[in-house]
Parts: structure tokens; sequence; C-alpha cells
């Protein structure tokens, strides 16, 4: 038990400042003071994955870390956790959320590389096509775990023999048996880090050209500029 309140008492100390730090951050982004430094595509994506990265952290700080210690168990051992929508929500929830994490990392590769390999048209491109990157996320977050949102879910112990011990959350397959919940996660890290990997790859062989190539790569600085200062008195 004094090991547990020990681990239990670190993990609070590291995660409840880091997560109001976080929060913090966050406030700034829609502060009007700083609104229209910070509102173009790029900020706003940071912003929405800034949320998710916030509420994926409560649900697994609360529904996967605090079970596992044995002065939980009482809760979550009740049957509030017993099968039922409430926990199959939960379980879709958490790896939703680490999938939208993957692929709206995606996006904010995306948006970099645009603006570096396509600098004139980065602007319009993100105007015409934020809403898009969004409906998409969250269309490929889904795809690979859309069964988890069907499949029950509850919590057993840890150790058979000592219930008291904590619990975790496990899965029934019996209503899709030969879904694989680690192969289809590992499938998601894979091609999404194939893609950031790629567009990072020729970021860096455009940027590098662009940055020997001076007078070019200061004359798309300005226009970029220009541009943005047209954006900022448009707005007002």
């Amino acid at each position: 038990m004094n090991t547990e309140v020990a681990l239990l008492t670190l993990s609070l100390l590291y995660g409840i400042p880091s997560f109001l730090l976080y929060v913090v951050i966050l406030f700034q982004f829609v502060r009007p003071k700083y609104r229209n430094r910070f509102s173009n595509p790029f900020f706003r994506l940071c912003f929405l994955m800034g949320v998710v990265d916030c509420v994926g952290y409560l649900i697994f700080y609360i529904f996967f870390t605090l079970p596992i210690y044995s002065m939980f168990s009482s809760f979550y051992g009740s049957a509030l956790f017993f099968p039922s929508p409430f926990t199959t929500a939960v379980y879709f929830s958490a790896h939703l959320n680490s999938n939208i994490q993957i692929f709206g990392n995606c996006f904010l590769t995306l948006n970099r590389f645009t603006a570096i390999v396509l600098p004139l048209k980065h602007d319009k491109i993100w105007d015409k096509c934020f809403l898009a990157t969004i409906v998409v996320s969250l269309l490929a977050a889904i795809a690979p775990i859309w069964q988890l949102s069907s499949t029950a879910a509850w919590y057993t112990p840890l150790h058979e023999e000592f219930p008291e011990r904590g619990f975790a959350m496990t899965l029934d397959n019996y209503k899709y048996p030969d879904f694989s919940l680690s192969f289809h996660m590992f499938l998601s890290n894979i091609v999404a880090c194939t893609l950031c990997l790629f567009m990072n790859v020729v970021s860096a062989v455009v940027l590098i050209y662009h940055v020997s190539k001076g007078s070019l790569f200061q004359e798309i600085i300005e226009r970029r500029s220009a541009l943005q200062s047209e954006k900022t008195l448009m707005r007002r």
C-alpha cells in the first residue's frame, strides 16, 4: 500500500501541474488579446489537438491508471463498471482519442509541408480545406477501431486470486473474433508515421534547396508576408 501511495503521489505531482499548464497554454490561443495572432489554421489545429490531448489524459488516468491501484478496487469493482454501454463508450473513446492524436499530427505535418512546398498557395489551401481535415481525421481515427463501439468491455481483476489488488479493462472478443486491436493500432501508427516521414523528407529537401537559392527564398517570404498583411486588413 505504501508503494502504491508513493507511485500515485508521484503521478499526481507530475500529471496535475502538466495538465494545468497545458490548459493555460490552450487558453492563450482563444484569448481576445492573442486571437488574431493564433487565428491561422496551424494554431487552430494545435488548439484542437491540445483539447484532444487533455480529454485523452483525463480518460486514460481516470479509467485506466487509477483502477490498477488496490485502494480504488471497491469503486472500480462495483456494479457501475459491469458490462454496459458506459464501459463500452469509455473503452472506445480512449482508443479513438489515441487515433485522433495519430492522424491529427499527420495534418499538422501536412500544414507545415504545404507551407514549405507550396508557400504561395498554402493559405488558400487551408482556408478551403481546414474543416475537411477535421472530418478526415475523425473518419481515419474511427475506421480501424469501429468494432469497439459495439463490443462489450468491463473491468477484470489484475490478479484472479486477489481481486482487491486492482483492475484492468478488458474486451469481449466474441462478437468480432478476427478483430485484433493491437494490429489495427500498429497499422494506424505505421500509416501515419510513413506519411509524416515522407512529408518531412520532402519538406527538408525543398527547404534546403530554397535556402541555397537565398534570393528566391527571400522573395517567397516577402510575398507571403504581403498576402498575410492583406488578409489581416480585410478581417479588420
